[in-house]
Order: structure tokens, then sequence, then C-alpha cells
């Protein structure tokens, strides 16, 4: 079973789409649209650089939407690898500095600044 990275992004299991592979150097992402062509994940992914796969890449799937790969409420989309990975590193480097900040303002709870550096040490 495929994960999400966020609670809003759809949980994907493997037999309910077709497995589709990715030309080198791109990304793939199912997105939950449902009948919605406004739906906020989209919208969100489009937003931030991703594209509709084109259907001819993938002939052997049979799409409900002739304009882009469409099955059971999810439509496909694409983006250059080196988009993702910039995109997931600042994602990471950004969680680090909030946790950073979580773990300065409750210094002074039970366990005190022990208690801090051994968290520290667990996100490291």
């Amino acid at each position: 079973m495929e994960q999400s990275n966020t609670l809003s992004e759809v949980v994907v299991e493997e037999d309910l789409v077709p497995q589709v592979v990715a030309p080198e150097g791109v990304t793939y992402q199912w997105v939950a649209v449902n009948e919605d062509p406004e739906a906020p994940a989209l919208r969100r992914r489009l937003a931030n650089g991703w594209t509709y796969v084109d259907p001819k890449l993938h002939r052997h799937i049979l799409s409900e939407r002739g304009d882009r790969i469409y099955i059971r409420g999810l439509v496909l989309l694409q983006k250059p690898t080196v988009e993702v990975e910039k995109t997931r590193a600042a994602e990471r480097e950004s969680n680090k500095v909030s946790f950073a900040d979580l773990v300065r303002k409750h210094v002074s709870l039970p366990g005190g600044a022990h208690s801090a550096q051994v968290w520290q040490r667990k996100a490291k």
C-alpha cells in the first residue's frame, strides 16, 4: 500500500488503480478529485507545479476521461523528480526548525533540559 505524506492526501491501494511506472526523472502522484474538478488537493498540486500525465504515455490504462488519466475518483499528476526532492528537503528542514522551537518552548517541563536534549537526539 502506498502511503501519502499528509492527511489531506488519499492512500491508494495498489489493487484499486493500475501500476504506473513514471519515466526516469519524473515523479507521479495520484490525487483524489472524485467528481470535483476544483478539489482542494488537486488545486494545491497544480499551483505547485504538478501537471496532468498525458494519457498517450500509458495507453494500457483505460482512463474514464480522455484528456487525463482518471480512475475511480483519482487523477494522475506528474512533476520532475528534482523539484519533488527540493520540496521534500525544504519541508524536512522546516520540520526540524519547528521541532527545535517546540523543544525550546517546553524545556521547563518535567525533566527540564535533559528531556529536551533527549528529544533533540531522537529527532536527528
